[in-house]
């Protein structure tokens, strides 16, 4: 499904702002009271507002999993359509939770070594310890082999 998302047609056009601070949630601040917002909106030479044109060149696409009529419900992160589960492809990303046995401490290069390939850039998220040998993974269907 594509659409444009409608929060993001009106920006302040400076770095710190467009969609880092979005335009309608100063603008809602403004109005309950907030003087600094009051003080942006009010200072449109320092603050410029930018309009996207009515054609909305960007374009925000997300899946569609149910069409009028359908029932949906989610329940454990699990997408049911007309109380069925609805499709996962096997090359879709999925976060699992796992718990090794006798609190069994993993890292990176366990990993690794078990031929499971992750991005392991500082700070990913596609790995974290929790507690007590509890571990948190995104992974395809087909490097989940444990």
């Amino acid at each position: 499904m594509v659409f444009n998302f409608p929060a993001g047609d009106t920006v302040i056009h400076r770095p710190e702002f467009e969609s880092a601070n979005p335009y309608y949630d100063i603008k809602r601040r403004a109005a309950a009271g907030s003087e600094s917002d009051q003080y942006i909106l009010s200072n449109p030479d320092e603050f410029p507002v930018v309009s996207h044109p009515l054609d909305k060149t960007d374009n925000y696409i997300k899946r569609c999993v149910g069409v009028a009529g359908d029932s949906l419900k989610i329940v454990d992160g699990i997408v049911y359509i007309n109380n069925k589960p609805g499709y996962v492809s096997p090359t879709s990303a999925t976060y699992y939770t796992f718990k090794t046995k006798n609190n069994l401490q993993i890292d990176e290069d366990f990993l690794r070594d078990a031929g499971i390939a992750l991005n392991m850039e500082s700070g990913s998220p596609d790995f974290s310890p929790w507690q007590d040998g509890i571990y948190h993974i995104n992974l395809t269907l087909p490097n989940w082999k444990y």
